[in-house]
């Protein structure tokens, strides 16, 4: 499996393929189609997984975006090509459409997916609909596409079908505890064949503007900035991971829980982390949480870390997550908590909307959020408008995650009902290949915004003696029991 999407277009450019190969939005009849839900802080992982096993020829498929701050692809993505090799079942040159839907989160790759009657509603979800016609509109981007991140095509519908399989950031059981069902209800989930993933790590971001003055307070703004060709560049600065600002754990779990207040009279807010000579308005700012929906396998990975909840029910201390109290200002509420359905929407929010929210005497607005790692706000060459920060003073970096340094770590999982995939099927087959995407030799090969945030479990590999060099950056030493997030994360190997 080759992954690194530009080195394969660059290859493909000096031996003279072109674009002719790519599936168009009106030849997609007759394709192998598999609908995956759930999981968006792990979008990226399922993109570049596919991404590996396809010819020279990938098109992508965004959903439209919807009310602004909303960006294309923050609800759904799709992915068309023909098969590089034969692959579990599937001949070469196989045309395959993979659909994975982000909207919902982790919920919509487990509940959805557990309902065992074959007549029942609750089993349809809302998937892109990719049809030849005015929904689909072509992007300026190449067909075929240079990188999975960018769409060839953008389309506005979405048809109801029967996901055949689910993504989660945790394990099912997790999503079916009270803090993580929001207005849903639990599921039998004993139908589910579930197996691990990736270990996912998430990360404690917050937009520009915080960071800069979490910089100055911390006297980071002064460290030298790495040189490019050369030179020095003030611009980034930030990239430097020794510039890094850290936020202490016990702040960041008062901003999730509503433990600090922002504009009361004790002003336990952002002025604890910003002196006043950094910023003489801090005193009394919003402090802007962006957040997942209840059902958001990242929102759920937050709750026990940060909560403790539901770890803690019957033996210990649970904290009650933050709840939805305002719209993001600068001096408008002592909190704000605003939801989003995705890792993007969260993304927006905090690098975009807190970002841009500016008050003529008070300032800029600070926000902070949880997402995946994998996620990089420079991706394509873009900036978000967000950076991680350290937390209690550890980097969320994968060398330091994989013996635990950073320990803000979940094994996800992906789970199918084998009422909807027959067990023995090419379908099935297809998601067993998925599953074993998170083998070492596997995420060494994947694109270069996505391994930041990925490390193979210690149960995907056999010993580390048996690794190349290379493979053991993503062969991660630590995890929690098997199958139970609310365990103690602890060396394995």
């Amino acid at each position: 499996m080759m992954m690194k999407l530009r080195l394969i277009a660059a290859a493909a450019a000096l031996v003279g393929l072109s674009s002719a190969n790519a599936i168009p939005v009106d030849q997609l009849a007759g394709a192998e189609k598999i609908y995956i839900a759930g999981a968006s802080a792990l979008r990226l992982s399922i993109g570049a997984h596919v991404a590996s096993i396809c010819n020279n020829d990938l098109d992508v498929y965004f959903s439209k975006a919807g009310a602004a701050p909303a960006k294309d692809g923050d609800d759904h993505r799709a992915y068309a090509c023909t098969l590089k090799d034969a692959l579990n079942g599937f001949a070469a040159g196989t045309k395959v459409v993979v659909f994975k839907r982000d909207l919902g989160g982790s919920g919509q790759g487990v509940a959805p997916i557990a309902v065992q009657g074959t007549s029942d509603a609750r089993r349809l979800q809302a998937h892109l609909k990719i049809v030849n016609d005015a929904t689909c509109v072509r992007t300026a981007n190449a067909s075929p596409v240079t990188d999975f991140q960018l769409p060839s095509y953008v389309c506005s519908g979405t048809e109801s079908v029967v996901s055949h399989a689910g993504i989660s950031d945790v394990e099912p059981n997790l999503l079916m505890q009270g803090v993580n069902l929001g207005s849903g209800s639990a599921v039998d989930i004993s139908s589910l064949t579930s197996k691990p993933f990736v270990q996912a790590l998430f990360g404690v971001i917050v937009n520009k503007s915080a960071y800069a003055a979490l910089q100055k307070a911390q006297g980071l703004d002064l460290v030298d900035s790495p040189l490019l060709n050369g030179v020095p560049d003030a611009t980034q600065k930030d990239l430097f991971e020794r510039n890094i600002p850290s936020v202490p754990s016990t702040f960041a779990r008062s901003a999730f829980t509503s433990g600090a207040t922002g504009l009361a009279s004790s002003a336990r807010g952002w002025n604890l982390l910003i002196d006043t000579i950094t910023d003489p308005k801090v005193v009394g700012k919003t402090l802007n949480v962006c957040r997942r929906v209840a059902g958001s396998g990242t929102q759920a990975a937050s709750n026990a870390f940060f909560a403790n909840n539901p770890c803690g029910q019957g033996f210990g201390a649970t904290s009650n997550v933050a709840t939805v109290t305002g719209t993001i200002g600068v001096k408008t509420n002592s909190i704000a908590v605003v939801e989003a359905s995705s890792s993007g929407g969260v993304e927006t929010c905090v690098g975009t909307t807190v970002e841009n929210a500016v008050h003529a005497t008070d300032g800029k607005a600070y926000g902070i959020a949880v997402i995946g790692r994998e996620n990089n706000p420079f991706a394509n060459g873009g900036d978000k408008g967000y950076r991680y920060v350290r937390l209690d003073g550890n980097a969320p970096s994968r060398a330091n995650a994989l013996t635990g340094a950073y320990p803000f770590v979940y094994e996800s999982t992906i789970q199918w009902n084998s009422n909807t995939v027959a067990p023995g099927s090419t379908v099935e087959a297809f998601l067993n290949g998925i599953a074993t995407a998170s083998k070492p030799s596997s995420l060494l090969i994947v694109d270069a915004d996505t391994q930041e945030g990925v490390m193979s479990p210690p149960t995907s590999y056999g010993t580390r003696a048996s690794l190349s060099t290379d493979e053991l950056k993503f062969a991660s030493r630590v995890a929690r029991s098997a199958g139970n997030s609310c365990s103690v994360l602890k060396l394995n190997k």
